[in-house]
């Protein structure tokens, strides 16, 4: 069983790491379509250019004025959980302006849309660096700014070409929108399901014998006996024949530990 665990851990960085990548990618689409369907959302909309542009500004400013905001919740909360939010965030916003009727709908979508990009891209990078050993995180960020590129690069192609049809009696720009919706809220259900923040794994490698073991790890406790097992096991064997010199072994090992600890040490 413990086994099984310790594979699990050992293979969930990757997968954490793939989960990451997948969010950036789908950030920078949700942020490339609205420029490349500008002149079919005025069209639509009956905006002007300088209008639209309000549109991208109200996301920009939102977003710069919220993550800082972003940069504090990932510090006090699990990261993964920050990212699956601004995935739906972001998700419910982008469907909310390709279903918008004026652009004063969409304006405030396209604010609401920045906080949610602004929540995942904090918390990303810090989850990639604190994934990686140091000697792989160049690597690391160099992948995800390239898939980062892809992203980009694919959601201005795929809206561009979508805007002037139409899908299934909608518009095509506002199916792009949609489309991308459906993608951000697939991928919070799968950083939310599957991405384990590092300092999860670091705390309960930390926590004493069964407060570990009650999160599916190991625990301090558990190494601590690995170390210490061989004397306490041989002073417990010896009873009162013990020698003044093996005595302490087992001694010093159960004084390092704090009384709660010592329990489940024993045991």
């Amino acid at each position: 069983m413990f086994r099984l665990l310790e594979s699990k851990k050992r293979a969930r960085p990757k997968l954490t790491q793939a989960l990451m990548n997948l969010a950036c990618i789908v950030e920078r689409t949700d942020e490339s379509i609205l420029p490349a369907v500008y002149f079919f959302i005025g069209r639509s909309l009956r905006a002007t250019l300088p209008q639209l542009g309000v549109l991208t500004l109200c996301r920009a400013v939102v977003q710069a004025l919220s993550s800082p905001v972003s940069g504090v919740l990932g510090d006090r909360h699990d990261r993964t959980h920050i990212v699956a939010s601004g995935c739906v965030l972001w998700g419910l916003m982008t469907a909310a302006v390709g279903l918008s009727t004026n652009l004063h709908q969409a304006m405030f979508a396209c604010a609401l849309n920045g906080v949610g990009l602004a929540l995942v891209i904090p918390s990303v990078q810090s989850v990639v660096a604190d994934s990686c050993p140091p000697e792989k995180r160049g690597r690391a960020f160099g992948t995800m700014s390239l898939t980062s590129s892809l992203g980009a690069l694919l959601g201005a192609f795929l809206a561009t070409n979508a805007g002037s049809r139409t899908v299934y009696g909608l518009e095509g720009w506002r199916a792009s929108f949609l489309a991308v919706a459906a993608v951000s809220l697939v991928t919070a259900a799968l950083v939310l399901r599957w991405a384990v923040d590092p300092r999860r794994l670091l705390r309960i490698q930390t926590l004493p014998g069964d407060a570990a073991l009650a999160e599916g790890g190991r625990g301090r406790g558990r190494r601590r006996r690995g170390r210490c097992g061989g004397g306490s096991r041989h002073a417990a064997g010896g009873g009162a024949a013990h020698t003044g010199r093996e005595q302490p072994l087992g001694s010093q090992c159960r004084a390092s530990q704090r009384p709660e600890e010592v329990g489940s040490w024993k045991g």
